[in-house]
């Protein structure tokens, strides 16, 4: 039974690629050609990086933290959902003019960059954050206040109107 269930699944995936259209083909194609499963992979860690710098309480927890990425967050399991997206986004023909590019030498540097240009950008938006929560933290105060207020306002007897 085991081998059976084992040579369907293979035999399923086999299949399954086989089914995928054009559209789909070239949309891997251009995963590809953007080293998604390096770049993702370079993300993921950069930005785990950055968050345990930015929050060193939670340094013991580093090794838990990069399994479950690895385990939910690789490539290998988000290409499947991954395809459809660029499908969606772009024509066949928009998806070849992206391949091209990321096949091309400024392509493949736009690959190697982005991954740092990203954290360095999410960690610019973090500090700004951090940087400005005071502010945040007095805006919810005072939203949470007003809530109050008309939820005290909404409770109480309004005064008859018959006389």
């Amino acid at each position: 039974m085991r081998q059976f269930v084992m040579t369907m699944t293979v035999g399923l995936c086999a299949a399954s690629s086989a089914w995928a259209g054009p559209h789909e083909k070239a949309a891997k194609q251009l995963l590809e050609a953007m080293n998604s499963e390096q770049t993702m992979a370079a993300t993921l860690d950069a930005t785990l990086t950055s968050q345990l710098q930015a929050n060193p309480a939670m340094a013991p927890f580093e090794d838990v933290m990069r399994e479950f990425m690895a385990k939910h967050m690789a490539y290998s399991t988000l290409e499947s959902e991954l395809i459809p997206l660029y499908v969606e986004a772009f024509t066949i023909k928009e998806l070849k003019g992206l391949i091209k590019f990321y096949d091309s030498p400024l392509g493949q540097r736009a690959v190697e960059e982005l991954p740092a240009l990203t954290t360095a950008a999410a960690n610019i938006g973090m500090t700004r954050v951090q940087q400005n929560m005071g502010e945040l933290q007095a805006a919810i105060q005072a939203r949470m206040a007003e809530l109050e207020a008309e939820a005290q306002a909404d409770a109480e007897p309004s005064e008859s109107t018959d006389k």
